[in-house]
């Protein structure tokens, strides 16, 4: 099933009969981390994708896959915007902003949560 991903706009931008306008990832919009996610979602699936061509079982996939994988995985991390990484100072937030900085600890959370489970099978044998 193919579906068009979300578009980074608030809820303020659907008005009936005006023209829905995306706004940049740059811009947070109530839709921003979801968009994330799926971003996120999409850098795994391709791994999947591309082991399960190769035949392969997830105890035989080898190390350099697994440093593949980490290295886009820390692409990712580099080209998310700044309002949703922890290094992003923002004092004095508006209410319905400090959701992000609960998104922010989130979609770490999850990034760097992945990275440790791809190395784990690794780090377990010692090599």
């Amino acid at each position: 099933m193919a579906v068009n991903k979300p578009k980074n706009i608030d809820d303020d931008d659907l008005m009936e009969g005006k023209e829905i306008i995306t706004r940049p990832m740059d811009q947070p919009t109530c839709m921003s981390f979801a968009l994330q996610r799926i971003h996120l979602a999409e850098v795994f699936r391709a791994s999947l994708e591309q082991t399960q061509c190769a035949g392969l079982s997830p105890e035989a996939i080898g190390y350099q896959q697994v440093q593949e994988l980490d290295t886009q995985l820390v692409r990712f991390w580099d080209d998310t915007p700044a309002f949703l990484r922890l290094d992003h100072v923002s004092g004095g937030m508006k209410d319905d902003q400090a959701i992000m900085r609960i998104q922010r600890y989130v979609l770490q959370v999850f990034v760097h949560g992945q990275r440790c489970r791809i190395h784990l099978p690794f780090l377990a044998r010692g090599a």
